[in-house]
């Protein structure tokens, strides 16, 4: 396989078709469209977490298609993308997900445009939106993105000593199992994932492993790759951007972390992110934490839905 090629699908054939997109460097990102959905709907793209693979949202994305052209895609080193030999700032992602934009609004034949994103891939969108100048949807809705704030906010301290501690985690992240299955099990005894959508566990143990060459099954997402990732995120001129920002944007926030325990410092900076930006607004939820969109399909399916009755 060459460098940066595309690898095995994190949505498999039945429910979605792959498109691969080339990134300016010539890497292959997955861009999955789902097959359900209705023709000439509004168009939806769909971003993941760090260390998530687009796999894992396929109860939700199934409800989105009944309102939406349903597509998701896999950022560089998840999922089905390729691995990039290097450790990417978040400029890189943000250019990547412009090209994937280009290709979903090519594909979807003009058809309204809306982003919705789930953590690490809501950063990439508010960098492409505030400091590129890019905003290609009409509305954007963001699941708790973690934009570190700068310097001199109050909740600085708390981004860098949080994203530092699930940067260290990440690197003690196993690299390695038996297989799929095994890695559900395992998964499935942890309080983070207790709470999960039985579905949405299974296709993000699927999608976040590939067949290793020796044998056995590997992380798509290698542990150094999602560490940095979480110590990228702490670039303050995200947060800065966000005054820039001309389109809705909706931040999603939880108030109680909820029962799974599944809390986030992002959740304490989306009230100041969606008063920086001058079409922000703030919605919150309680009973769920920072992993809502597995844990609760239908209700984040509902307020990503409302964008279309807004914009």
């Amino acid at each position: 396989m060459k460098p940066g090629a595309a690898r095995p699908p994190s949505l498999p054939s039945p429910f979605a078709d792959r498109l691969v997109v080339a990134a300016d460097d010539g890497l292959e990102l997955s861009l999955y469209r789902l097959r359900e959905g209705k023709a000439g709907a509004p168009a939806l793209l769909w971003g993941h977490a760090n260390g998530f693979p687009a796999g894992g949202y396929a109860p939700m994305l199934r409800l989105l298609a009944s309102r939406f052209r349903v597509y998701a895609y896999d950022a560089r080193g998840h999922g089905g993308s390729g691995l990039p030999e290097d450790m990417p700032g978040f400029d890189r992602y943000a250019a990547d997900l412009d090209r994937v934009c280009r290709a979903v609004r090519a594909d979807a034949s003009g058809a309204r445009f809306f982003y919705a994103s789930h953590s690490f891939c809501g950063v990439a969108g508010l960098r492409l939106a505030g400091v590129f100048g890019r905003e290609p949807w009409e509305a954007f809705t963001a699941f708790e993105p973690p934009v570190s704030p700068p310097l001199d906010h109050a909740a600085r301290a708390l981004s860098v000593a949080a994203s530092r501690e699930l940067s260290a985690m990440a690197l003690r992240r196993r690299p390695r199992w038996a297989d799929p299955e095994a890695f559900r099990l395992a998964l499935a005894g942890r309080d983070a994932y207790r709470g999960f959508d039985p579905e949405a566990l299974t296709g993000h143990c699927r999608g976040s492993l590939h067949p290793a060459a020796d044998g056995g099954w590997q992380l798509a997402c290698p542990g150094p790759l999602e560490a940095h990732n979480y110590e990228a995120a702490l670039d303050p001129s995200t947060f800065e951007g966000l005054a820039r920002i001309a389109r809705p944007v909706t931040f999603v926030a939880s108030v109680d972390g909820g029962t799974a325990g599944n809390p986030s410092w992002a959740a304490t900076v989306q009230a100041d992110c969606a008063r920086r930006v001058p079409k922000g607004k703030l919605a919150t939820f309680s009973g769920a934490g920072h992993l809502v969109p597995f844990e609760d399909p239908r209700r984040c399916a509902a307020l990503i839905c409302g964008m279309l009755a807004e914009s």
